[in-house]
């Protein structure tokens, strides 16, 4: 079990769609960056114009590694020239444009635009695990939340590893 004071818990379950769904708005650009050798994640979230609205640095923990259900996740914003240090860390990058599903409060869909440019996925994010267990997707969904390669690292690893 992870545990720390200053990480959240957050109950997940992502879904691969064949579509972006009608019912989205708020798009954001976001650019990850996977930090090799950790589970700490460089963010730079934009709009869709480049104007920077966050800086942050993220770790996702399970809780329990078979379950991928359950995540600890802690943030720390950071100003830009902490941010532009830390880019310089050698990491698989992501780039992709984050969607709110109105549908649901606490759930996003995101386009990856690289490098799986094109996949589409919904994340939905709730305080419970019932509640988690009880959403339903949207019927073109099919749930890859035990799909590592569905993760943002996942999506972000090169076919072959860096040298």
């Amino acid at each position: 079990m992870v545990e720390s004071r200053y990480a959240r818990p957050e109950y997940e379950r992502r879904f691969l769609l064949d579509h972006l769904p009608d019912d989205v708005s708020d798009p954001v650009r976001i650019r990850d960056r996977y930090l090799y050798d950790s589970t700490l994640r460089l963010r730079l979230v934009e709009d869709l114009d480049g104007n920077v609205l966050q800086r942050k640095l993220g770790q996702k923990k399970r809780a329990n590694l078979a379950d991928p259900r359950l995540v600890f996740h802690t943030t720390v914003y950071l100003d830009e020239r902490e941010h532009e240090t830390l880019s310089a860390v050698p990491g698989d990058d992501l780039v992709k444009i984050r969607y709110r599903y109105r549908a649901l409060p606490g759930a996003i869909v995101d386009v990856v635009e690289h490098p799986a440019r094109g996949t589409i996925l919904l994340e939905v994010s709730l305080p419970d695990p019932v509640a988690l267990e009880l959403f339903e997707p949207p019927p073109n969904g099919v749930e890859v939340s035990d799909d590592e390669s569905y993760t943002g690292r996942g999506l972000a690893r090169p076919v072959s590893p860096p040298a």
